[in-house]
């Protein structure tokens, strides 16, 4: 759920800022984990573009030529997977009206079919009546209905094919990844979500209005003791907190909530009894919006395109670049860290209050590529344990703890397939080293025959330490170059340090 700067720039406009924005949009925050400049231009040719954005999926009150309605209670449109996808078209195609309508259209309905918190309606052609969609939604309304029943019952329902076979692979990818990657992490999700959200609001009210006792020790404690700015709150409801994580399924769980039998029928089976409000959640939003950008590839195999999926996911195909290499500088944690915390404290996007720097360090690629990046940064706050010490919680959780893991800053992936990515780097992300993390990728490459890399960021945030460790594949070192002066302007001392494996 971040936005992602894309420009097409030679190296040098990498001194230039990018614009900051804030935009709410269901409690999180729009901001770049990685920064993507495009070398375009070579012998004074310049390469046509043109960039298109996901429109908002209108309300179902709403009457026009859209595909696809969004049922909400207030009547309110919707950003396709939350954040909206944007593509950027080059050559001879940026100019394809029917290749950007074809775009906006499957995001739209791809974003709808994989959404777990609203109904949506849907019509292939302006001749036809609307029809209800089966979505994820569909599936957790009926786990839901059969919970609170007292016997163990089942129901069957008719997928759409490319919800039924993207459920497959994420229940195959969960059980596969020994739990790191969990489909059914929805309602512990949107606890975590919603207290990311009031931690934001209780560092705004901060500002606003004296801290009570209690508080102000819990802001000192995290804040002031340290030059790191940082976002905090109050620890989870601890009743709360624990029905939350009732709701998600281990191993024997998953194993035997779904039987896939044949014509897209999915049976549904009562696995445990869960609490009304926290009841099991199935989420397959980041599965779904690579699956929706494959796709889409496979409909325009020659077509030259940048896929931005809300940062953490980039996708390219065919994209002329003259010959020269993409260049994809990854975000300081620190720096984003602090402009949450801005954020939250004064109301608005603005740089952070230290001297940090925006990125630190790219890395080039001369070929098409999919990346996806899981970090921390944007989505967290800080809290104080029983004993008073410090607890960061962010929005990536590992279901066997029930707990966010704090070693890794960000995890990125390279693949080739955009709607295995986010699975990978949310699974790597929850690992508590690099060796755990590089064991598990070359596990799940074995189990799916793929071939990625992956690198990582690190620095020991419950002790607010100010050294970030990248960790970057040997093989790939050639790749990866801290930043200069010739790239940055007003660039501060370098806190990131490679380390190669």
């Amino acid at each position: 759920m971040f936005y992602i700067s894309v420009k097409m720039a030679d190296m040098a406009a990498l001194k230039s800022k990018n614009k900051r924005m804030k935009k709410r949009d269901y409690s999180l925050f729009l901001i770049p984990l990685v920064l993507l400049s495009v070398a375009s231009c070579s012998n004074n040719k310049t390469i046509k573009t043109s960039t298109t954005l996901t429109k908002s999926i209108p309300p179902c009150s709403s009457s026009g030529a859209e595909e696809v309605l969004v049922c909400t209670k207030n009547q309110t449109s919707v950003l396709p997977f939350d954040s909206g996808v944007t593509m950027t078209l080059y050559g001879d195609d940026a100019e394809n009206e029917e290749i950007k309508t074809n775009f906006v259209q499957k995001m739209s309905y791809y974003s709808a079919l994989f959404d777990r918190h609203y109904d949506y309606q849907y019509r292939t052609s302006l001749d036809e009546k609307y029809q209800d969609l089966i979505n994820v939604k569909t599936i957790n309304d009926t786990i839901s209905e059969l919970n609170s029943m007292e016997n163990n019952s089942s129901k069957d329902l008719v997928l759409p094919e490319e919800l039924y076979k993207g459920l497959k692979i994420a229940v195959d990818f969960s059980l596969r990844s020994n739990l790191k990657y969990n489909l059914s992490i929805g309602s512990l999700s949107t606890l975590y979500d919603d207290n990311i959200t009031n931690a934001q609001a209780f560092e705004y009210q901060n500002y606003l209005n004296q801290l009570s006792k209690d508080d102000s020790k819990l802001y000192q404690t995290l804040v002031m003791r340290d030059t790191q700015k940082v976002v905090v709150n109050r620890d989870f409801d601890k009743d709360e907190y624990q029905k939350a994580s009732d709701a998600v399924l281990n191993k024997e769980e998953l194993e035997n909530i779904f039987t896939f039998k044949e014509n897209n029928i999915l049976e549904i089976r009562k696995v445990k009894t869960t609490d009304s409000k926290y009841t099991t959640s199935i989420t397959l939003g980041g599965y779904g919006k690579g699956y929706a950008e494959k796709i889409f590839a496979s409909m325009h195999p020659n077509v030259a395109f940048l896929l931005n999926g809300g940062s953490s996911s980039i996708m390219t195909q065919n994209v002329k670049t003259n010959g020269k290499p993409w260049k994809i500088r990854i975000d300081n944690p620190l720096y984003r860290q602090e402009s949450s915390y801005v954020s939250s404290m004064y109301g608005f996007i603005s740089t952070p209050l230290s001297k940090l720097n925006e990125s630190e360090f790219y890395f080039e690629s001369q070929n098409s590529f999919t990346l996806s990046t899981s970090g921390y940064y944007n989505n967290y706050f800080y809290t104080l344990g029983d004993n008073d010490e410090v607890i960061l919680y962010h929005h990536i959780i590992d279901s066997n703890k029930k707990i966010s893991d704090t070693y890794f800053d960000s995890a990125s992936i390279m693949i080739d397939d955009p709607g295995y990515a986010d699975m990978y780097s949310t699974a790597l992300m929850n690992c508590s080293s690099l060796q755990e993390a590089e064991e598990l990728r070359n596990l799940l490459d074995s189990t799916y025959n793929f071939s990625t890399w992956a690198f990582y960021t690190a620095h020991n945030k419950l002790n607010f330490e100010q050294t970030i460790k990248a960790y970057i594949p040997e093989a790939q070192k050639n790749k990866f170059h801290l930043m200069t002066n010739k790239e940055v302007d007003n660039l501060y001392p370098l806190i990131t340090t490679f380390n190669y494996f």
